[in-house]
C-alpha cells in the first residue's frame, strides 16, 4: 500500500470498467430477469434509484442500452452532476454508448466535467468542434488542466499546439500552465509535426531572453519525448548555458544530463516533494549521496512499510558499511519484505546470522523462508552458469549442456515479495483459509457486502471488503494485478475519496480512535506472495493510507480483546499486531490467549 493520496476521479474509469465487463449471451429475457424490469420506464426508475443493488443497476443499464430513446437521455442528463458517483457513472456510461444522442446535451456535459475531468476526451468525441470553446475555457481556468488540454488535441491538433506555445511563451493567462503543457505536448514525438515542434522547443530553450519561457519549453520538450530513448545531441550544449531552473527541469527528465554534484544538490528538493522520489535518486547516485545518510536512516523507521523498504535499499547503496551494521536487525524485522530484502542484498548473510534472526523474530517460519530463498538463489546461479556454457557451446557450433531445471525452462530470480514459504512447511498447517472464525470476529459476512453493494457509492458488486462505520461506508475491491482499492462514502453523500493498495482488501475494521484498518492479500498471496496490515485515515473528505506491516500470509480472522489487535494468518497462527513495529506471535490453535 502506498502513502500517496489518490483523488476519487482518478479511479472513476476503472471501477465501472470492472463492473461492466460484458457477460456472454445476454438476452432481453435474461436482462429482465436479472434486473427485475422489462420496460424502459421500469428500468429507468430502477437504474436511477440511489439504493438499487449494483448488479441490478447493471442489468437495468444493459436493458436501457438495448432500447435507446430520447426519454432516457433526458432522464440521465441531470445525473451528470449528482453527488453519488455511481449515478454519475450511469449517465457517463450511457453517453459513451450513444455519443450521437448526447450531442444536444453538450452544455450539461460541460457543467459536469469539473467533477469528472477524465471524461474530457469523451466530451471532445461527442461535441467535436462545438466542444472547443467549453474545453478551452476549462483548460485556461482549471487547476487540473491536463485532461482538458489533452482533449483539445482530439478536436484540432494545430489550434491546440498554437495554444500550447502561447502557454510556453507565457503569453496566455492560465491557472495551471504545467497541466496545459503536459496535455498539449504529450505524445508529440509520434505526431506528423514532431520535428518542427521539437526544433521550435529547442530554440526556445536556448533563447537567453526569458528564464520562465525556457523552463516551460524544457518541460514541453521532455513531455514530448517521454517515451523516447535518445536525448537530442544539441540539448547537452544548451544545458551548459541554461539558468538553474531550466537545468533542474531538464535533469528531472534526462538522467544523463548534469553532473553528479548537481544531482546531489537536487536531493533536498526531491525529498521535499516526496520521500520515495528522493530515496530513488539517492540510490541511483550511490556513495555520492552519503550526505543524506541521516535522513535515510530516519526513513528506515518510517510508519509506511513501502518507504522503509526503499530506505533500506538506499542505505545499502550510499553507505554499505552502515547497512551491514544493521543487517542482523533487518533480518529479524517483523516486516517480512524488510527481512527478505536484507537477505537479498550483498553480502549474503551467514548461517549464524540467519539462525540468530530466526530465533528472535515473531514469524516462526522465517528460517524456512530463508532456506527457500537460498535454494532459489542457488538454482538461479546454476542457470546463469548454464547460460554461459550454452553461449560458448553455440559459438563453437556444439550442442549446449543439459539445462539444470527439470522442465527445461529458464529460472528467474523472485522479487522481494515473491514466494518465500512452501504451504506444506507453514507453522500451523491445520489453520487454512477455511478455518472457523471466532464468535467475536470483526470479519464481515456476505450480508455486509450485499448491503454495501446496495447502499454505498459503488458501481461494482464484486466487493472484497466492506465496513459501515459511524462516519460512513468503507468499501474495498480487488483490482487484480493492480492491487486493490478502498473508497470512503460519508453517510448520505457520494464518494469522498479513494486510495489504491498493493493488496486486495480482505477485511476492513475499526481499531483505535479516528483510524480504520485494512488487512489484505490476494489469490497470489495464498501462495505466499504477500499480505499486509494498513491504516486508513479520513479527514476533510480525503483519505490517506499507510502500509504498516507486510505479513507472511493472508489474514483469516481478526478480533480485538482487552485493547489488543489480534490477527490470525493463514497457516501461521495468531499474532498480536497492536504495535505494528513489534508484533508478537501467539501460537497456533483454534483460540487466542486471554488478555494479559
Amino acid at each position: 500500500m502506498h502513502r500517496v493520496l489518490t483523488s476519487a476521479f482518478s479511479c472513476a474509469l476503472m471501477v465501472p470498467a470492472l463492473a461492466l465487463a460484458e457477460p456472454e449471451g445476454e438476452t432481453p429475457v435474461r436482462m429482465a430477469a436479472q434486473s427485475g424490469c422489462a420496460t424502459v420506464p421500469e428500468c429507468l426508475a430502477l437504474a436511477t434509484a440511489p439504493d438499487t443493488h449494483a448488479e441490478r443497476r447493471y442489468w437495468a443499464k444493459r436493458f436501457l442500452d438495448e432500447h435507446p430513446t430520447p426519454e432516457v437521455v433526458q432522464a440521465l442528463a441531470p445525473l451528470l452532476v449528482h453527488e453519488l458517483e455511481k449515478l454519475r457513472d450511469l449517465a457517463w456510461w450511457y453517453a459513451a454508448s450513444h455519443e450521437e444522442a448526447w450531442k444536444g446535451q453538450l452544455p450539461a456535459l460541460m457543467r459536469a466535467l469539473p467533477l469528472e475531468p477524465a471524461r474530457a476526451y469523451l466530451v471532445a468525441n461527442i461535441g467535436d468542434t462545438d466542444a472547443w470553446d467549453g474545453l478551452f475555457t476549462l483548460a485556461r481556468r482549471s487547476n487540473q488542466a491536463n485532461q482538458y488540454a489533452y482533449a483539445l488535441n482530439r478536436i484540432d491538433p494545430d489550434r491546440a499546439l498554437a495554444f500550447g506555445f502561447e502557454v510556453v511563451g507565457n503569453t496566455a493567462s492560465v491557472a495551471d500552465p504545467e497541466g496545459v503543457i503536459r496535455g498539449i505536448f504529450s505524445e508529440r514525438y509520434t505526431a506528423r509535426d514532431a520535428d518542427p515542434v521539437n526544433r521550435r522547443l529547442l530554440s526556445l530553450i536556448a533563447d537567453d531572453t526569458d528564464a520562465e519561457t525556457r523552463r516551460r519549453a524544457a518541460l514541453a520538450h521532455a513531455v514530448a519525448h517521454w517515451s523516447g530513448n535518445e536525448m537530442p545531441a544539441e540539448l547537452r550544449r544548451i544545458y551548459a548555458s541554461s539558468p538553474a531552473p531550466v537545468r533542474y527541469t531538464l535533469r528531472r527528465h534526462w538522467r544523463d544530463l548534469g553532473s553528479v554534484k548537481e544531482r546531489v544538490g537536487d536531493l533536498e528538493a526531491l525529498f521535499a516533494e516526496d520521500d520515495v522520489e528522493g530515496l530513488l535518486e539517492a540510490e541511483r547516485l550511490g556513495t555520492a549521496a552519503r550526505g543524506q545518510r541521516k535522513r535515510v536512516l530516519a526513513l528506515m523507521d518510517a510508519p509506511d512499510s513501502r518507504t522503509r523498504l526503499f530506505a533500506q535499499s538506499t542505505l545499502h547503496a550510499i553507505d554499505p558499511g552502515q547497512w551491514r551494521e544493521r543487517r542482523t536487525t533487518l533480518l529479524a524485522s517483523p516486516d517480512i519484505s524488510t527481512a527478505l530484502t536484507a537477505w537479498g542484498l550483498d553480502p549474503k548473510p551467514t548461517k549464524a546470522e540467519v539462525d540468530k534472526s530466526a530465533a528472535t523474530t515473531w514469524y516462526p517460519a522465517l528460517r524456512e523462508a530463508f532456506r527457500t530463498r537460498e535454494q532459489e538463489q542457488a538454482r538461479a546461479a546454476a542457470v546463469e552458469r548454464w547460460l554461459e556454457l550454452a553461449r560458448a557451446a553455440r559459438a563453437k557450433g556444439e550442442m549446449p549442456p543439459p539445462h539444470p531445471d527439470a522442465n527445461g525452462e529458464q529460472l528467474v530470480m523472485v522479487s522481494n515479495d515473491a514466494r518465500y514459504a512452501d504451504p506444506a512447511a507453514l507453522a500451523c498447517p491445520g489453520e487454512g483459509a477455511s478455518a472457523q472464525r471466532l464468535p467475536d470476529s470483526l470479519w464481515h459476512g456476505p450480508d455486509t457486502l450485499e448491503k454495501a453493494a446496495t447502499l454505498a457509492d459503488t458501481s461494482t458488486w464484486h466487493l472484497s471488503a466492506a465496513l459501515r462505520s459511524d462516519e460512513g461506508w468503507f468499501v474495498g475491491e480487488d483490482l487484480g494485478e493492480f492491487g486493490g482499492r478502498i473508497a470512503f462514502n460519508p453517510h448520505g453523500h457520494g464518494n469522498a475519496g479513494s486510495v489504491t493498495t498493493r493488496a486486495e482488501p480482505l477485511v476492513l475494521f475499526a481499531f483505535d480512535a479516528g483510524h480504520y484498518y485494512i488487512a489484505g492479500g490476494s489469490e497470489r498471496s495464498r501462495k505466499g506472495v504477500f499480505a499486509e496490515l494498513g491504516r486508513v485515515s479520513v479527514s476533510a473528505g480525503t483519505m490517506q493510507a499507510q502500509s504498516l506491516l507486510t505479513l507472511p500470509a493472508p489474514p483469516t480472522d481478526v478480533v480485538v480483546r482487552d485493547g489488543r489487535l489480534l490477527l490470525r494468518l493463514e497457516g501461521n497462527g495468531w499474532m498480536d499486531a497492536t504495535n505494528p513495529k513489534a508484533p508478537r506471535w501467539l501460537g497456533c490453535g483454534a483460540d487466542v490467549p486471554p488478555g494479559e
